[in-house]
């Protein structure tokens, strides 16, 4: 950037202004407003006596020789830097801009800053005729240059990382200026709670809503920063920076003292986010006990061989199958029709025991209740079959 001291005034402002308000990807360091991609090109001194700038283009491909940067930024400048490590008596080569009628000689330290867009090229470093070069003879340059999709907000910019190795990009409609007005608002084929979510409930509960979705998000994002950071993210500040306006005055959402990173106790809900996690775990297992597809699914509370008994209220149920008829009306992994009963998982099956624990005693009269009644009927049979 030090060569931007003898720049145009007009282009560091426009370079500038541009990078703020795309919020440009500081590379090296905070005040780098103009070049967010930089390469290197290392080429090893070649004889004197062969085609050199053959050999050239082997060490760097299309870079070498006359070309034109096509992707580059019209608005911005490319800025080289050569600094070699070559033998004293070895030619350090060219550089040139045919379209000006210049050339530079790539001796010692030295700087060009150019447009990509112009005719530009060079020649590899050559070694005496009288010796082969050194292995150790080498020129390295370093190109700082602007690309179009950068600069002009109009490509992605790889943001963070998403789960399952998927990677967040930044889009020109969240980086370029000229979205940032409601006549440029995207839309979308699938519904969604952003455009839809006033059609679906209150105005207020939408807002609410969608500014604490916000928080979750980006306290997601701020979770791919390295750890070594301690970042920190106050849902209160950022929940309190948000703004609409409903039935003619402006308001705030409502404040989440639950919210992402929250560890505060909790008066109305009588817990911490923590332990409201722990207690809606605890809830769904609870429950599944008493939902005959899931207990048979994982396993949970099905027990052949194994009875349980409990003061505080452990409730003991058989329900029982229907056996096999005489001509074996077995499902599943039988081996077929066969006298006396059916081999493998069937229909036929011997009794069962169910074991439903942790139950309050008002709780215990109900389901029993509830269990004679099915088991009067003839569904039940279906329901209750062992695994």
């Amino acid at each position: 950037m030090s060569t931007f001291k003898h720049a145009p005034p007009h282009l560091k402002q426009a370079l500038k202004c541009q990078a703020d308000v795309t919020n440009l990807p500081p590379l090296g360091h905070s005040g780098n407003y103009a070049f967010p991609t930089q390469q290197i090109n290392i080429s090893a001194t070649k004889p004197s006596n062969t085609l050199a700038v053959a050999h050239f283009k082997g060490d760097l491909g299309k870079f070498a020789g006359k070309h034109i940067d096509h992707q580059d930024a019209p608005g911005g400048v490319t800025c080289m830097h050569s600094h070699s490590d070559l033998d004293e008596d070895d030619h350090p080569g060219l550089f040139y801009l045919p379209e000006i009628g210049a050339y530079m000689i790539m001796r010692g330290m030295i700087s060009v800053c150019f447009s990509g867009l112009h005719f530009h090229g060079g020649t590899p470093p050559t070694s005496p005729s009288d010796r082969e070069p050194s292995p150790y003879s080498y020129r390295m340059v370093v190109v700082n240059y602007p690309p179009s999709a950068l600069i002009n907000a109009d490509g992605l910019v790889s943001f963070t990382s998403m789960p399952n190795g998927a990677l967040l990009s930044l889009r020109p409609e969240m980086t370029d200026p000229i979205y940032n007005n409601p006549s440029a608002f995207t839309f979308s084929n699938h519904g969604n709670w952003g455009t839809d979510g006033l059609a679906l409930t209150e105005h207020r509960a939408m807002f609410n809503w969608y500014a604490r979705a916000m928080v979750q998000f980006s306290a997601y994002l701020l979770r791919g920063l390295p750890s070594s950071l301690a970042a920190e993210f106050s849902t209160d500040k950022f929940l309190q920076s948000l703004t609409a306006v409903m039935d003619g005055e402006r308001i705030t959402p409502d404040p989440w003292e639950l919210g992402p990173g929250s560890t505060i106790f909790s008066d109305e809900f009588q817990a911490t986010r923590a332990q409201c996690s722990d207690l809606w775990t605890e809830h769904n297992k609870k429950m599944s006990h008493f939902i005959p597809y899931l207990a048979r699914k994982t396993n949970i509370v099905a027990n052949d061989t194994q009875t349980e008994s409990d003061s505080d209220g452990e409730l003991n149920i058989e329900l029982h199958g229907r056996r096999a008829d005489k001509k074996g009306k077995g499902k599943g992994k039988g081996k077929g029709r066969s006298k006396g009963k059916a081999k493998g998982k069937g229909k036929g099956s011997a009794s069962n025991k169910w074991s439903v624990q942790q139950l309050a005693g008002s709780d215990v009269d109900m389901f029993a209740e509830l269990l004679e009644r099915q088991k009067r009927n003839t569904l039940i049979k279906g329901l209750m079959q062992p695994v």
